[in-house]
């Protein structure tokens, strides 16, 4: 089941964000929800959640929640659901990355593996899986205009003028909602809930993020996609070296240009 569709704007400034960046993989789960998958077999990349809390006329402050594979699942569920979990398009029409006027909010700028391999998914090497109930998904930053991306495969060049750097999901949390996110960690279960009640005025957003990036400042170049082709199996089987796709940039100057992208799992 693909995932559902709104043509919705999202609330880019909401009171809840949830923010996706680096080896993360996002597939529908059923008609409502989103399974998150954490990629965990890669040294060079480090799997953190943390909030940053943004008070009115404060500086923003950041709380880590976890560091390090995931030992359980990790859930956020909001309560009450306003929307379910949905995806911002413009339209309906197939989206061509290289047409003038595209949306720059429009979620289909990230990369669906299921477009380049049809059938594929993550196997254990991105589980236990986080999972989303509730949010609009959206590009939240897109690669810097000029890299140039080109996805290659069968030794064909396929040209995009940009991709999603990061997706995001907007929460509205309605007055007296809450968000609440439970995950293991060294063998114990932890609770973390939002709006922090007794802590925060009432106009606080909150922005949760997980991020499966390379610590490094400079890290070392490497295929993103290779590395999502590592945990991405077709009926239990890994895609052949000659069916996987390669993501290059021909108007890279330095690496700390090129995004860690996070990819979807879309039919």
């Amino acid at each position: 089941m693909p995932f559902t569709v709104t043509h919705t704007l999202p609330t880019i400034n909401s009171r809840i964000t949830v923010k996706f960046a680096g080896l993360v993989i996002l597939r529908p789960n059923g008609a409502n929800m989103c399974d998150i998958g954490i990629h965990r077999f890669n040294s060079t990349h480090l799997f953190q959640a943390f909030v940053i809390v943004d008070k009115p006329k404060l500086p923003p402050t950041l709380i880590r929640l976890t560091n390090g594979p995931l030992t359980a699942p990790f859930s956020i569920v909001a309560n009450p659901v306003t929307t379910h979990f949905k995806v911002f398009t413009r339209d309906d029409d197939p989206f061509d990355p290289n047409a003038a006027g595209n949306d720059a909010l429009d979620y289909r700028w990230a990369i669906n593996m299921r477009d380049l391999n049809a059938g594929v998914d993550f196997n254990e090497g991105a589980q236990p899986i986080a999972t989303l109930n509730d949010g609009i998904l959206y590009t939240s930053n897109l690669s810097k205009d000029g890299l140039q991306p080109v996805l290659v495969q069968h030794g064909v060049e396929h040209l995009r003028k940009q991709i999603a750097a990061d997706l995001s999901a907007s929460i509205n949390l309605p007055d007296g909602g809450t968000l609440n996110m439970t995950w293991g960690e060294a063998g114990d279960e932890k609770r973390f809930e939002l709006p922090r009640l007794g802590f925060d005025p009432p106009n606080t957003t909150y922005t949760i993020i997980l991020l499966n990036d390379p610590p490094a400042v400079a890290p070392s170049p490497h295929d993103e996609l290779a590395l999502f082709y590592k945990v991405l199996r077709i009926s239990g089987s890994e895609v052949g070296e000659n069916d996987q796709a390669q993501l290059i940039y021909k108007g890279a100057h330095k690496l700390d240009e090129i995004p860690c992208p996070p990819v979807t799992l879309n039919p």
